[in-house]
């Protein structure tokens, strides 16, 4: 892409809250977009390497970019959001929302819509192929896995498998054809390590997870809403619960073999990690727009987000800036161990003790979508958010030995 890279260092964050301003962005928004003409009210879902050293990008309308393309490509009887797109080789890939397949045969260039009645049922979420390999997760605990048996794909040769499980799976991550990983709601961790047989982990969150990735046959790490990250590095026998870095929703990770991690969501949320997740810092996005997935190809980062934002940076994104846990040295707890009634609520709303005690000195403060801090308050369980606009908030419940984080909605 012949685009210029703005890289500036002097960003700012603060706890809990990142700032953002165009004028410190370190990533670029690409011309593709415009040059398309694809409306700003158009949201970007995925973004991968399509097989040849580009990228392509899947959103509403049925709407894939292909950045070697010269034109846009638009699935006007289908109108469906393309969700996912994976490649199995150079030239041929998949993207699929639900039970709607489009397939290409060409690198991207052109794509041809057909519903796939093989992996119909359930819905497909994520697929991901490694060598002639692949697995897709999907609704009510869909899983399906792809063989290819000629010479190219026909895209018919799909088996089910059995999850185990009913929830909706979010994402995967195919380590090998044998190992793979998926995530889904309620803290859902599930793992073959034969191709075959799937397993559940024992995350230690409740949490909705929203995407996976490993960077070896051991190195992993998952993340979710609320700013909820897990690590393992024993392939999944066990979950570290990294403390919070944001309160705001994580929608995908992309995790590197030189132990490089990246993290895109909520609100133009960046964070970066040069050390295996041992510390993090942030990058000015230059949007505040919600990013949902992250892809690196030859060092460079692409960003696909809502209001038709597609970000890169050839320079890493450039620097980054330390971000501080959220709270450090106090246990956090997982939001089960406190009850917050009536959720919904018209105004307010009740903090009970949990099979854990509030110790004394309870503070509570409310963040509204953005991570704006709307209200503070000391020793006072009720919560009163009669006089603010409707949508979910986020508490902070926080007393001398623990951190809660609870989700609720005003009605």
């Amino acid at each position: 892409m012949n685009i210029s890279i703005v890289n500036r260092t002097n960003c700012l964050i603060i706890v809990s809250l990142i700032i953002f301003n165009t004028m410190y962005s370190q990533w670029t928004q690409s011309t593709y977009i415009s040059a398309f003409g694809v409306p700003t009210t158009t949201n970007f879902y995925t973004c991968v390497p399509d097989g040849r050293g580009w990228v392509a990008v899947g959103g509403d309308n049925g709407v894939i970019i292909n950045s070697t393309s010269t034109g846009i490509g638009l699935d006007n009887t289908n109108c469906i959001p393309t969700r996912t797109i994976a490649f199995i080789d150079n030239l041929n890939g998949v993207g699929y929302s639900n039970d709607n397949m489009t397939s290409t045969s060409n690198g991207g260039d052109s794509w041809n819509h057909l519903v796939n009645i093989e992996v119909g049922g359930s819905g497909i979420n994520d697929v991901e192929f490694v060598s002639q390999t692949g697995y897709a997760c999907g609704n009510s605990g869909g899983i399906r896995k792809y063989i290819s048996t000629g010479s190219y794909p026909t895209w018919l040769d799909w088996t089910v498998q059995t999850s185990g499980v009913s929830v909706n799976l979010s994402a995967i991550d195919v380590v090998s054809t044998t190992q793979a990983y998926i995530v889904g709601i309620n803290g859902t961790l599930l793992r073959t390590m034969d191709g075959t047989n799937w397993t559940s982990l024992s995350s230690g969150t409740t949490t909705n997870l929203k995407d996976i990735s490993f960077k070896d046959a051991t190195h992993g790490i998952a993340l979710g809403e609320s700013g909820t990250i897990l690590m393992t590095t024993n392939g999944g026998d066990n979950w570290t619960i990294l403390p919070h870095y944001s309160i705001l929703n994580f929608n995908s990770v992309k995790y590197l073999s030189n132990g490089s991690i990246w993290i895109v969501g909520q609100n133009g949320l960046i964070l970066k990690s040069l050390d295996d997740g041992n510390s993090w810092g942030s990058q000015v996005s230059g949007t505040t727009a919600n990013l949902n997935s992250i892809c690196v190809l030859n060092g460079t980062g692409y960003i696909a987000g809502d209001a038709a934002t597609f970000l890169y940076s050839s320079a890493n994104g450039g620097t980054i800036t330390p971000v501080t846990a959220i709270s450090t040295g106090i246990s956090e707890l997982e939001s089960s161990f406190v009850s917050v009634y009536p959720n919904p609520s018209s105004g307010i709303f009740h903090v009970q003790n949990g099979t854990t005690n509030l110790a004394q000195n309870c503070r509570i403060d409310v963040y509204n979508m953005l991570g704006d801090k709307v209200l503070e308050q000391i020793n006072n369980t009720e919560i009163n958010l009669s006089n603010y606009g409707k949508g979910q908030y986020t508490l902070r419940i926080q007393d001398d030995l623990h951190v809660f984080f609870q989700r609720v909605i005003l009605e």
